[in-house]
């Protein structure tokens, strides 16, 4: 951020250059040491509308942003087959636990991919932050695999 000018100048490339991805999102300060103010705000449209762009390469450098998304594995939940390849990015606080990610499986028709994106969200923060990102992340990973299991029947995943 400090690169181009601050958070600012990061909310004003977004909107100038990006504006049919990013509708609603808010780059408005620095992480402030602690991480307390949480006044940053981007919406799951917008995350997806990024992922599909990301995906189809409709962005600067998207291969390496999938590069990048997939060297972070988010291990194996459920019956996610090895043939599946899982580009995401998770982020938690002490008010949020969110992931999105693009899977990409084969299929007997072909390779079919489908992006997921989970936030939940709180208004306080929480006081044992652990305990709440072990839950929150179980819980994540459970819906992830749900959704999974249904395309995996759906689309007949080799």
């Amino acid at each position: 951020m400090k690169q181009i000018g601050g958070p600012e100048a990061v909310n004003d490339l977004l909107y100038e250059f990006y504006p049919d991805i990013f509708q609603q999102t808010e780059i408005v300060e620095y992480i402030p040491p602690g991480g307390l103010t949480y006044k940053n705000k981007a919406s799951a449209n917008d995350y997806n509308r990024f992922l599909n762009a990301v995906w189809n390469g409709e962005l600067p450098f998207s291969d390496e942003i999938k590069r990048l998304m997939g060297l972070s594995n988010p291990g194996r939940s459920g019956q996610i087959l090895p043939d599946t390849e899982v580009a995401h990015k998770s982020g938690t606080t002490a008010r949020m636990c969110g992931d999105m990610a693009i899977l990409e499986s084969k299929c007997k028709k072909g390779d079919h991919a489908y992006a997921f994106i989970a936030i939940i969200e709180r208004d306080d923060s929480v006081s044992d932050y652990l305990r709440w990102r072990r839950i929150k992340i179980n819980v994540i990973r459970k819906a992830s695999s749900m959704v999974y299991d249904a395309m995996k029947e759906t689309y007949k995943y080799i």
